[in-house]
């Protein structure tokens, strides 16, 4: 039987520890070892750790400084004896069949990473294969399977032989940018309706924070992209396009806080983005939107924070 490594970063998650790492550990496919990173938690969670790892001699635990959720994935890694690599987060919960399931699509073929469906706001509803130049398209639309690691079944081998890992400098996008240096080396890509990944809206997010050097970050992964994407042929006009959002979005937040920073280079770089992008490929409403996110950053800025807060 396969060995499936699950890979857990955890920091201050006494709260959901339990949860979570009950629906692995009572996963339906039983040959599997779970990887506790501990990432310097104040909390509770590292006793908690310990405790799992005394009650399931497939836990293990590894107790590190804080180091964010990059380099904690990464330790996991350089332990990981499975044949197979799922990641899941300390605040969200597995279904039962998950493994099983994703494991049964990986031996079909030649796959090499398998994406199931997500609770919530997943929309896409397909069971086949898809190429890798679908998948570098559909990953960057944030209503279909998006760039998390947490709904993927990635290969060890994979990982191992080409020495993929997490960019710990990058804190926004990085698991975007680990799926897509990782599918450079894929063959089949199966794409799985199946809900299986129940995902919790973290408020300690740095993505609901104020902007601060690690949120910066953002930029350094969104160029390591568009150098991936060129060079191997992907169209980049919606990379481009989603780059340019996050330049806006950091302008607007740059207004909330009191020491400001100098975002004189990165307003040039939103200009530049702006001129690259083939505006004539895009529907009337999309040009439109454009122009509003790269004339009125600020008032798009307001206008989606309003939006967040009506949804919740």
């Amino acid at each position: 039987m396969k060995k499936i490594s699950v890979i857990v970063p955890i920091y201050n998650s006494e709260d959901y520890i339990d949860r979570c790492v009950r629906s692995i550990v009572e996963q339906s496919y039983k040959n599997i070892e779970i990887i506790l990173v501990d990432d310097g938690s104040t909390d509770n969670s590292s006793m908690m750790c310990d405790e799992w790892a005394k009650n399931d001699k497939r836990v293990k635990v590894i107790h590190k400084e804080n180091g964010g959720v990059s380099s904690a994935r990464n330790e996991g890694l350089k332990i990981a004896k499975g044949d197979y690599i799922s990641f899941v987060d300390s605040d969200d919960y597995i279904d039962k069949k998950m493994i099983e399931k994703m494991l049964n699509q990986m031996e079909k073929g030649n796959t090499d990473l398998v994406i199931c469906n997500y609770e919530p706001n997943s929309n896409y509803n397909t069971n086949k294969l898809i190429s890798k130049n679908d998948f570098y398209n559909l990953i960057l639309d944030k209503t279909l399977f998006r760039g998390y690691l947490w709904n993927k079944l990635y290969k060890k081998e994979i990982i191992s032989k080409n020495n993929l890992k997490l960019d710990s400098k990058i804190h926004i996008c990085e698991d975007l940018l680990f799926n897509c240096e990782y599918a450079l080396y894929c063959n089949d890509i199966r794409v799985i309706n199946d809900k299986l990944y129940y995902y919790s809206d973290d408020s300690y997010s740095v993505l609901n924070k104020p902007l601060n050097e690690r949120f910066l970050s953002v930029v350094d992964a969104y160029e390591k992209l568009l150098d991936i994407y060129s060079k191997n042929g992907y169209s980049q006009e919606e990379l481009k396009v989603c780059y340019l959002k996050a330049i806006v979005d950091i302008i607007y937040r740059n207004k909330l806080v009191k020491n400001k920073y100098d975002l004189s280079q990165l307003k040039e770089r939103k200009k530049q983005l702006y001129k690259e992008i083939n505006k004539k490929s895009f529907s009337f409403k999309k040009r439109i939107e454009l122009f509003l996110y790269n004339y009125f950053p600020i008032l798009i800025g307001i206008a989606r924070r309003k939006f967040r807060r009506r949804k919740k």
